[in-house]
């Protein structure tokens, strides 16, 4: 199991966050948000094992075996107003953006909103999910990666469109110095002042896995086709249709490259 103690050690920041993991839960996101695990600011709960791991949607995360990769969250409550928190999304993608790229050959795309693909598959998955009460409020930050998960280990359903750090780099990785370089990442980018976000999203454009392609999207009964031109201030996704016609999307169902 992944050794917290280890993960601890490692942070440029330990104040900054309180680590915990369990071999099987539900939901790490759950857990940190609504459960009996439920912390204070900073509360980080890996598992390695998740039943009930989800991403966007509810769609369904690959948990893989114990001790190959990394799920966790994050209770945090950002320092800008809650008509910003949608840019979460955005920062840890950039944290794990920065982090995979320390690991040559890895050249990590972010696949808007909240996907990372490595030699276009999907290495890792984002799912931010907030609560308020009474004018205030927190954040989780879920984070699923697939570190250490061999080529043929993932099932039929997924085998043609997933990877993992390891089938990149042909190397076995530390997953407790990966997670304290994600957490440090995190650290960074949560301490950004709101002017700084276009930077961010200037960074993500450059390493963007859709920009500059035909997409498809599905935005509940509709159905939008066309090039992926450019992020809006908020990272909205903005697709160009045959006539010119731009839509920002702030959110979608589900958004492939066009056959």
């Amino acid at each position: 199991m992944l050794d917290v103690e280890a993960v601890a050690e490692r942070l440029k920041w330990p104040e900054a966050w309180h680590l915990e993991a369990r071999e099987q839960v539900g939901s790490t996101n759950d857990a940190v948000l609504t459960g009996e695990e439920r912390g204070e600011e900073g509360a980080v709960f890996f598992a390695e094992i998740q039943t009930d791991g989800r991403g966007r949607r509810g769609n369904r995360w690959f948990s893989g075996a114990v001790g190959e990769n990394l799920a966790f969250s994050c209770l945090v409550t950002p320092p800008w107003p809650p008509q910003h928190w949608g840019r979460l999304t955005h920062l840890t993608a950039v944290a794990l953006k920065r982090v995979l790229e320390d690991y040559p050959p890895a050249v990590p795309q972010v696949k808007w909103p909240n996907d990372l693909y490595l030699r276009g598959k999907k290495v890792a998955g984002i799912l931010v999910e907030t609560e308020f009460c009474q004018g205030s409020g927190q954040a989780v930050i879920g984070i699923g990666l697939n570190v250490n998960a061999a080529s043929d280990a993932f099932p039929s359903d997924i085998a043609a469109t997933a990877t993992s750090l390891r089938a990149v780099t042909q190397a076995w990785i530390d997953r407790e110095a990966l997670a304290a370089g994600i957490l440090d990442q995190l650290t960074e980018v949560l301490r950004c002042p709101l002017e700084t976000f276009p930077a961010i999203l200037e960074e993500i454009t450059d390493a963007h896995y859709l920009l500059g392609r035909a997409v498809r999207a599905r935005v509940g009964s509709r159905v939008l086709t066309g090039m992926a031109v450019a992020l809006a201030a908020e990272g909205e996704l903005v697709i160009e249709d045959e006539s010119g016609r731009r839509e920002a999307l702030t959110s979608c169902e589900e958004i492939r490259l066009a056959e």
